[in-house]
């Protein structure tokens, strides 16, 4: 979505149909990203062909914090978790 009334609308629609959305992670705005399209946009890179990438990040423990209840479904079984959402 590209707006916070656009996703309210895909949230009200989705619950009105009774199904569930799923968001996939979005790195555009990451520095990293920004990086590499800065060098491969560059004059002396050459004209672009193509690209396969992948893109992974050491997570820091705190992520996978145990003690906040909000975050307890990173680490139940069959609730998705870490491994399982990052897949998307």
């Amino acid at each position: 979505c590209e707006s916070l009334a656009a996703a309210q609308r895909l949230s009200a629609l989705a619950e009105a149909a009774g199904v569930q959305v799923l968001v996939g992670h979005q790195r555009r705005h990451s520095a990293f990203v920004r990086r590499a399209r800065k060098l491969v946009t560059r004059a002396d890179f050459g004209p672009l062909r193509g690209l396969s990438a992948e893109f992974a990040l050491l997570k820091p423990e705190s992520y996978f914090q145990r003690d906040d209840p909000r975050l307890a479904w990173r680490s139940q079984r069959g609730a998705g978790g870490p491994v399982l959402i990052n897949l998307i």
